[in-house]
């Protein structure tokens, strides 16, 4: 699933071929109608053409754009989700559940937007207040500047769970998932089965830090593509070549030398160097 850094790097990729321009056509294919969340295909259709994109944000795993109306598309890549600049002559990808075509501008050659989706559990939304289109318990973006040290301890402190279903939990902190998890915890030195509210303080803000660092570290590199997670421009990421447990278990871990190993931790994956993350 594309986590904060793929999600950030689709807009960054956006941004500057949208701003200002007019949405001439938004089209759902037959058959994908489940694309969009809580309305049906006309009204969402009918609410994004003839608008201009005034802005593009993030929060979380959520893609925002901003529209003239002052209503906000809200999409969710979910799984295997690509939002990917195309020209007007381009064929659809054998994937595409969806596109928005834009109207022509001298300074971009794109003007169509695809949805390409393999699992088709991407969803769309056009809403009149951005929060109405997010997870109603939503924790704090994780690289929001509201997001502290502070604030992740008192979290922590209230939850029993591993450290890592607690990061994955989007009401803890939005924008984590599995990848970037296991780095996070194996940048902070701490085993993933560790109870959050036996952290101490000290281990807390080492991870937030390891927190930032890893996610700006990720987006520095244009995320991670570890299946179908393509950038803006079609383009794989290359983090996931620079991970430091994930992906890489009966292998030497690059500071200690002890083999990686992997464990099954809420049903998911589970990456960790035994020395270096000692509990």
């Amino acid at each position: 699933m594309p986590e904060l850094p793929e999600v950030e790097t689709t807009r960054r990729g956006l941004h500057p071929h949208l701003i200002g321009r007019v949405i001439s056509d938004a089209k759902i294919y037959s058959g994908f109608e489940r694309l969009c969340l809580n309305t049906d295909v006309k009204e969402l259709t009918d609410r994004l053409i003839g608008q201009r994109i005034e802005g593009t944000d993030r929060y979380g795993k959520y893609l925002i754009f901003w529209l003239s109306s002052g209503d906000s598309l809200i999409v969710h890549l979910r799984m295997t989700g690509a939002l990917v600049l195309r020209n007007i002559s381009s064929l659809g990808g054998k994937y595409e559940r969806a596109r928005l075509t834009l109207e022509s501008s001298p300074n971009c050659p794109f003007e169509i937007v695809s949805f390409d989706d393999v699992r088709r559990f991407g969803t769309w939304n056009v809403v009149n207040h951005v929060r109405d289109g997010l997870a109603r318990d939503i924790g704090p973006d994780a690289l929001a500047s509201d997001f502290t040290a502070d604030s992740l301890i008192s979290v922590l402190r209230q939850k029993t769970c591993t450290i890592k279903s607690a990061l994955l939990d989007q009401s803890t902190l939005a924008g984590l998932g599995n990848i970037y998890v296991d780095e996070i915890c194996f940048l902070a030195g701490i085993d993933p089965r560790k109870r959050s509210n036996t952290i101490s303080r000290k281990k807390s803000e080492q991870l937030f830090t390891a927190i930032r660092d890893t996610l700006n570290k990720a987006l520095d590199q244009g995320g991670s593509s570890f299946s179908d997670y393509v950038n803006a421009h079609g383009m794989p990421g290359g983090a996931l070549d620079h991970c430091n447990v994930y992906g890489r278990a009966g292998m030497e871990c690059y500071r200690c030398g002890q083999t990686i190993k992997k464990i099954k931790i809420v049903g998911r994956g589970t990456h960790y160097c035994p020395k270096c993350q000692h509990r």
